[in-house]
C-alpha cells in the first residue's frame, strides 16, 4: 500500500508547488495591474492638464490675434491723421 500512495503524495507535492507558483504569479500581476492601472491614471491627468494648456494657449492666441487687427486699425487711423496733418501744414 505504501508504494501505491508515494507516486499520489510526490504528485499532490508537485501539484501543491506549481499551485504556489501560480498563487506567487496572480499576486504579481495584480500589483503589476495596479501599478498600471496607477500609471495610466497619471497619463489621462497629464492628457486632460495639456488639452486645458492647449485651450489656454488657443485662446491667448485669438486674444492676441485680436490685439494686433486693433493696433493695426489704430496704425492706420494714425498714418491717416498724419497725412491729414501734413496736408494743412503745406
Amino acid at each position: 500500500m505504501n508504494i501505491s500512495i508515494e507516486p499520489l503524495s510526490k504528485e499532490y507535492q508537485e501539484t501543491e508547488t506549481k499551485l504556489e507558483k501560480a498563487r506567487k504569479q496572480l499576486k504579481e500581476t495584480q500589483e503589476k495591474q495596479k501599478e498600471l492601472d496607477m500609471i495610466k491614471e497619471g497619463v489621462l491627468a497629464d492628457i486632460k492638464m495639456v488639452e486645458a494648456m492647449k485651450a489656454e494657449v488657443k485662446k491667448q492666441k485669438e486674444t492676441f490675434e485680436k490685439e494686433k487687427q486693433q493696433f493695426q486699425v489704430q496704425k492706420a487711423m494714425v498714418e491717416e491723421q498724419v497725412k491729414t496733418l501734413r496736408k494743412l501744414n503745406i
